[in-house]
């Protein structure tokens, strides 16, 4: 007589969390002022050195206010890395005012001292006094600067006011000859500038940022540079080559083109005009380079503005050529030209000529100043391409009431409230702010004329408050979670924060208050962990299943995801360890616990070919009816092996004198199998 029996062992593993409480330490605070120096700037009016001692180390900074303005409205200086001696600038201030400032340190303890002074500044002498008029209509509502430059060699200032005409910073910097004078507004809202031979990036404190010279003796850098999308940094530069025209004569031709610097100061791409363009066309245009190069040279292109348009490629203005040209940024060669005799087909009243500063606003739309387009009369032109008939049309211009003629240099900006600032650099030098309908909202007029002309709505960013980046929500099954504060310099408490972690082990189920301290300011965010689930695996028969009702389920074996296999009931193919995990109703993944699953059949019991099984005083006594090998396993219920032996012998004794309870024996053979639970 045969009979089939299945015999099924299951062994649970239950993981025990070890709960972990994180206290507070108790310090005592030593953190105090030794000595607070506010200096004025060596060679700036318009800034101040502060010096800090501490009794501790800690992070440090400095807010201040105009005694005489809103008392609410501060400035603030960047923060110092922890230590006992710091140095910050205070900047943005304006002459013959007082200030009150406060020094603020604090530490990850989440002490914090605060200490009051007043500082006045002094008067700045009258080169600086560039801004004469000013009209407003009183359509701004928050503080705004304007920065422009004034190039004048060794005495050259980038100079900022407030909407007021006030000047409120200034920046001395040499440009050995004008011809090279180079600047732009950064978006990281610093200053890039370049002269001749160097290219110069500073912050407003007066930090110097990032310095390139140049090594090719005959390459100079001029009118713009600016950082593409990808971090590198794109110059426009002039490089002088001997060319014999087209009228048969030998001239030097001066050949723009511009270079890309990669973050190591390295250049990566080389452009110039004369591998696309023919330079035999070349005509005298007056000598912009004689000074610099020394003989009568032909100023062929006079690159004046650089662009990245949205598609990644390079937008340049030729103003020689009076035209717009966009390039390939890898191949370099040109897609269009937009001007005289150029690619684009367009209105035969939209001409430009002698343009400056192409500005993309969105994709196939832009901006720039046209100085001599309009009948000789300088506007500012917003117009935009059509890729796919190639005709390019203006949609919106402004040209003040009265004629105003820059021949040369100016520039536009749209700005973020939807107007357009707009640099007239006549003599004097005029910036308007216009809104979308032509209407001129401010406008101020500069004593000396620049090159260009930004608006910005700060020139140090304001104090941030203090933010902590983390769900609202967190899962249990994330042991230690790294919290993430804005600004960086701020430290984070809490019963559950460790090391600046929030441990989760052990506050399952748990509300949980974070803090996050930025000098005086401070934030509390509240979080709710998760409960933990163990789902215990049930067994049926030859099939396992949990016994809750999720909508997901993924089966693992031995830490491996199973294929397909989602469902709540699984069927064993073989002995192993398995688990499932499941989301839980806040969205979290959650394990069951872990199983070792033993299956075996007995395929023949019938007592000529099978065995006997006796236990006697801790001793498992086993009678064979065959002399077939025969391998001899023992497993504790929880499914751990003890004992495996393979065996010849008919009759056979396993020793078990450090075991008692509850045992599962298993014999196999090539065709039998035998399993059978015993007792010690």
């Amino acid at each position: 007589m045969r009979l089939d029996i299945f015999i099924i062992t299951i062994a649970l593993v239950i993981l025990n969390s070890q709960n972990i409480t994180a206290q507070q330490n108790n310090f005592t605070n030593n953190l105090a002022f030794e000595e607070v120096k506010i200096n004025p700037y060596l060679d700036n009016e318009l800034r101040a050195i502060a010096s800090v001692t501490l009794t501790d180390t800690a992070n440090v900074y400095f807010r201040y206010r105009n005694m005489e303005e809103d008392a609410t409205v501060y400035l603030y200086t960047k923060v110092s890395e922890r230590n006992k001696n710091h140095t910050l600038t205070l900047t943005t201030l304006k002459q013959k005012t007082n200030y009150k400032i406060e020094a603020i340190a604090f530490n990850k303890n989440n002490f914090i001292t605060i200490d009051t002074f007043t500082y006045t500044t002094k008067n700045i002498d009258g080169r600086l006094d560039n801004f004469e008029n000013h009209f407003h209509t009183g359509l701004y509502t928050t503080p705004q600067y304007t920065i422009t430059n004034l190039p004048a060699g060794q005495e050259s200032y980038f100079i900022a006011t407030d909407l007021l005409g006030n000047t409120v910073w200034y920046h001395k910097y040499n440009v050995e000859y004008n011809n090279c004078n180079a600047w732009r507004l950064t978006e990281h809202n610093t200053i890039l500038y370049a002269t001749c031979k160097e290219i110069t990036e500073i912050d407003f404190f007066g930090n110097v940022l990032r310095n390139i010279t140049i090594e090719q003796p005959n390459w100079f850098f001029h009118h713009d540079v600016r950082y593409l999308s990808n971090g590198n940094l794109a110059v426009i530069y002039a490089q002088p080559e001997t060319v014999t025209l087209n009228t048969g004569e030998e001239e030097i031709v001066i050949v723009d083109g511009y270079l890309v610097f990669n973050k190591q100061n390295e250049i990566v791409y080389n452009w110039k005009a004369s591998d696309f363009f023919d330079a035999r066309e070349a005509k005298f245009m007056g000598g912009y380079w004689i000074q610099i190069i020394g003989q009568r040279t032909y100023d062929w292109c006079h690159f004046n503005a650089i662009a990245e348009d949205f598609d990644g490629n390079i937008l340049i203005s030729a103003s020689h050529w009076s035209k717009i040209i966009k390039v390939n940024r890898f191949n370099g060669e040109v897609i269009w030209e937009l001007g005289e005799e150029g690619t684009l087909q367009k209105d035969s009243t939209f001409q430009i000529h002698r343009q400056h500063s192409i500005e993309p606003i969105s994709p196939n739309k832009y901006l720039l100043f046209d100085n001599l387009g309009n009948n000789g009369a300088s506007r500012a032109v917003e117009f935009a391409v059509d890729p796919n008939t190639n005709f390019a049309f203006p949609f919106w211009q402004y040209a003040p009431q009265e004629t105003i003629t820059s021949p040369t240099r100016g520039n536009i900006q749209r700005l973020t409230n939807g107007n357009t600032l707009v640099f007239f650099p006549t003599n004097r030098g005029l910036i308007h702010e216009v809104n979308t309908i032509g209407q001129l909202v401010w406008k101020i007029e500069l004593a000396k004329s620049g090159y260009r002309a930004y608006r910005l709505p700060y020139l140090v960013e304001p104090h941030q408050q203090v933010s902590i980046e983390i769900s609202d929500t967190l899962c249990s099954s994330e042991i230690s979670i790294e919290l993430i504060t804005d600004p960086v310099d701020a430290y984070i408490s809490g019963d559950a924060v460790i090391d600046g972690d929030l441990v989760t082990e052990g506050l399952e189920g748990t509300m949980q208050t974070i803090t996050a301290v930025y000098g005086n300011n401070i934030i509390e965010k509240k979080v709710f962990i998760s409960p933990k689930e163990n789902n215990i695996i049930e067994v049926n028969d030859s099939i396992l299943q949990i016994s809750e009702v999720y909508h997901t389920y993924q089966w693992f074996f031995e830490n491996t995801p199973i294929l397909n296999e989602t469902n709540a009931i699984l069927t064993p193919t073989e002995d192993g360890q398995y688990f499932v995990s499941y989301p839980n109703k806040y969205g979290c993944i959650n394990y069951s616990d872990t199983i070792n699953f033993v299956k075996t059949s007995i395929l023949n019991v019938d007592e000529n070919v099978s065995y006997k099984v006796i236990t006697n005083n801790k001793t498992i006594e086993i009678y064979s009816f065959d002399n077939q090998p025969k391998n001899v396993e023992l497993f504790t219920l929880e499914g751990k092996l003890i004992v495996s032996k393979t065996t010849s012998d008919k009759n056979y004794e396993i020793p078990m004198h450090n075991y008692s309870g509850l045992l599962i024996i298993k014999i196999m053979s090539d065709e039998k199998s035998y399993t059978k639970k015993i007792v010690l």
